[in-house]
């Protein structure tokens, strides 16, 4: 083959890896947990259970993402809890329940939309008012870390 051949297959070859490169590169893998952990930015409203599902829940029209995940052998999950802070099953979450809920605007990737990370997820009496929460010294107070 003759050296001028072996340049233009060299070339196109190393054109395609640049481009491959460039492709897989420019997509980011990131998921929402990943942002919520580099940030330091907690926020957190009230609201009523509208939907319950196995990675999430819509709470007063808001999608909440549920964390459960383990990675390099670090456990990472959302906490359910009662106003006393003892722990809850993912059972008690139901329809129509009221809950105050901390966590993490996040992104996902290059989005540009933020998604909501739940960090903690407290069960709320039926009657527990806005006056009720800001007087909860335990639901104002920065949430745990992961």
């Amino acid at each position: 083959m003759s050296l001028a051949m072996n340049m233009k297959k060299s070339g196109l070859s190393g054109i395609l890896l640049c481009a491959m490169l460039f492709l897989f590169g420019a997509v980011s893998h990131a998921t929402p947990l990943d942002d919520a952990l580099k940030s330091n930015d907690e926020t957190s409203f009230s609201g009523i259970i509208m939907e319950v599902h196995n990675d999430y829940l819509v709470v007063s029209e808001r999608k909440i993402l549920l964390v459960n995940e383990k990675r390099n052998g670090r456990a990472y999950t959302t906490l359910i809890m009662d106003l006393n802070g003892k722990p809850q099953s993912f059972q008690s979450l139901a329809v129509g329940n009221r809950i105050f809920v901390k966590g993490f605007l996040a992104r996902e990737g290059n989005s540009e939309r933020r998604k909501f990370i739940a960090r903690e997820i407290y069960l709320l009496p039926k009657k527990y008012n806005r006056r009720n929460i800001e007087e909860n010294t335990m639901l104002n107070s920065p949430s745990s870390p992961w």
